[in-house]
């Protein structure tokens, strides 16, 4: 009965320490404040982050039907969805297929909507 309320100890202060920090890289934590926050400054087809995202945006979205969304992390990470019954359906989908591609860095750089139906989207 007395390891209970020490083991109960241990893990509470190991909730909190994880709350003021983030691992990056290597694994080590690095405070929430030391992190250098990059911001995708650009837009258009020129806000497309990476080879694949706009091989399939050109290739594939681009010509989709309409009620469709593209979602991306300044990550890397991106997600597009369309031929939903919605845009909003579209908007959701993506933006989870996205998250969903982006769990390692979803706190940091969160994935956002960047084109709906073909329009761009800005922040």
């Amino acid at each position: 009965m007395v390891r209970q309320p020490i083991a109960i100890v241990c893990v509470a202060v190991a909730m909190t320490s994880c709350a003021s920090s983030v691992s990056i890289g290597d694994g080590k934590p690095v405070a929430e404040e030391q992190l250098v926050r990059y911001e995708n400054s650009f837009s258009g087809l020129d806000s497309i982050m990476g080879k694949d995202a706009l091989k399939y945006y050109s290739e594939r979205y681009a010509k989709a039907e309409n009620n469709k969304a593209f979602a991306q992390s300044v990550s890397g990470a991106w997600a597009a969805r369309s031929a939903r019954t919605s845009v909003e359906h579209a908007i959701t989908n993506a933006l989870v297929a996205c998250q969903t591609n982006n769990k390692a860095h979803e706190s940091a750089y969160p994935c956002k909507i960047i084109n709906v139906n073909g329009t761009w989207v800005s922040e």
